[in-house]
């Protein structure tokens, strides 16, 4: 029900108070000015005219009275940017159960790309399209796919978690399409596994190497005024223990960081096994720290008799350098681990002094996957060797069929069928 009352202003003009009920008893009142000139009769007429509307209005919700507006601008004011929803909710829940590597992933993504992108508008307003732009932006970029594959995943992320947290109602990922290479893209990331023959010249570069060190004349010296060991002695173990570490990699397909971490107590030289508890990784946040392998899967893996030997000289050459350490791979000429990125920096430049085609350690993980599997067919025990949890896993990531292998299978249907 509306009241309409006629009061005067300090000023003389007349005005009229309008107040308003809705059915729930919530009230509102707003001032009605009547145009100048206008007869008494159709001020009256007018106001209460403005009466109706306003009270059709309010139980229509179509007005707020101050409380209600006061509520709805706090609640304008609770909505987080992508960048603060991110920042302050996201990425902290991401960070209770994802690696630390996977998080700092995170976070350069958003820092790189997302935010300078949609970072700072209210996540309750970003559109589809605006995402879609954001990806197809970076792709035109030169980015490869798998890059942009990245970003996508990261944003997906992010909106799904609000939508799960109740902050969005809609979410606009839900529109954007999981980008694919283009027709054009030229995959130049490098081989998905090493061939036989390159894992031979890859082993025969790191002797080369070995050798080499060996043929330095033995009055070389270190010119460190705190060096204990002559320049030679340190080449020499250098090169030994990386053909040992990629040796290792090769031969048991664990991860770089797994292999960082191996300490001679996880050696049995009887059995000839090597037990994986442990990971040591990297990041800038938190420097080098220590998990436990992927799945939480402690696992003992065989050594092949050239491994153990190896083994055994390597821990000769540390006793006979007087390096005390539980590390089997230690750190220039000290009693500290590699440090976890330094494999990866190592085998760089090593394949560009060996005229090798771009290496990296994982590579030596999906090669003896690969090969493995295609020698044995057994994906049970290649999965339990790499630590996975699911056998899926092992196929879908880590198993590419070599050209070799599409041969025999393409031969054994034909020879199948009679063809």
């Amino acid at each position: 029900m509306a009241t309409v009352k006629q009061t005067t202003t300090k000023s003389g003009q007349i005005v009229y108070d309008v107040a308003v009920k809705d059915g729930a008893g919530h009230r509102i009142m707003k001032r009605w000015k009547p145009k100048p000139g206008i007869s008494q009769k159709n001020a009256d007429r007018q106001a209460w005219a403005f009466a109706d509307k306003l009270e059709r209005d309010f139980k229509e919700g179509k007005v707020q009275n101050r409380a209600e507006k006061k509520a709805a601008e706090e609640a304008e004011a609770r909505i987080l940017s992508v960048r603060k929803y991110a920042d302050e909710i996201y990425l902290p829940q991401l960070a209770i159960h994802a690696a630390p590597t996977s998080v700092d992933g995170y976070k350069r993504a958003c820092r790189l790309t997302i935010y300078p992108a949609i970072g700072d508008i209210k996540i309750t307003d970003v559109t589809h399209q605006q995402i879609n732009s954001m990806l197809q932006e970076y792709q035109a970029s030169g980015k490869a796919i798998s890059s942009v594959i990245k970003l996508y995943t990261v944003t997906q992320g992010i909106f799904k978690a609000a939508f799960r947290d109740e902050v969005i109602t809609i979410n606009p990922m839900d529109r954007v399409q999981r980008p694919k290479a283009r027709k054009d893209e030229i995959k130049n990331s490098g081989p998905e596994y090493m061939t036989l023959d390159l894992v031979k010249d890859l082993c025969s570069a790191l002797r080369k190497e070995v050798e080499q060190a060996e043929a330095m004349p033995d009055h070389a010296v270190n010119e460190r005024a705190d060096a204990k060991h002559t320049e030679k002695e340190i080449a020499v173990r250098d090169a030994r223990q990386w053909r040992l570490f990629f040796l290792v990699l090769i031969y048991t397909g664990i991860r770089r960081g797994e292999a960082v971490a191996l300490q001679w107590q996880d050696i049995d030289f009887e059995a000839k096994t090597v037990r994986i508890q442990r990971g040591l990784e990297y990041t800038k946040e938190k420097g080098v720290y220590e998990t436990t392998p992927k799945s939480s899967r402690i696992r003992d893996i065989s050594l092949t008799p050239e491994l153990i030997e190896l083994l055994k000289a390597q821990k000769k050459a540390q006793a006979s350098a007087g390096i005390l350490t539980p590390w089997i791979f230690n750190s220039a000429d000290t009693a500290d681990h590699l440090f976890p990125t330094s494999p990866t920096k190592y085998f760089t430049t090593f394949c560009e002094r060996n005229q090798l085609p771009h290496l990296w350690p994982h590579l030596c993980r999906h090669t003896w996957a690969t090969l493995t599997y295609e020698q044995t067919g057994d994906i049970l025990a290649v999965s339990k060797v790499l630590g996975h949890a699911d056998p899926a896993v092992t196929l879908r990531v880590y198993s590419h069929t070599s050209e070799e292998a599409k041969k025999k299978a393409v031969d054994a249907f034909a020879a199948a069928i009679g063809g």
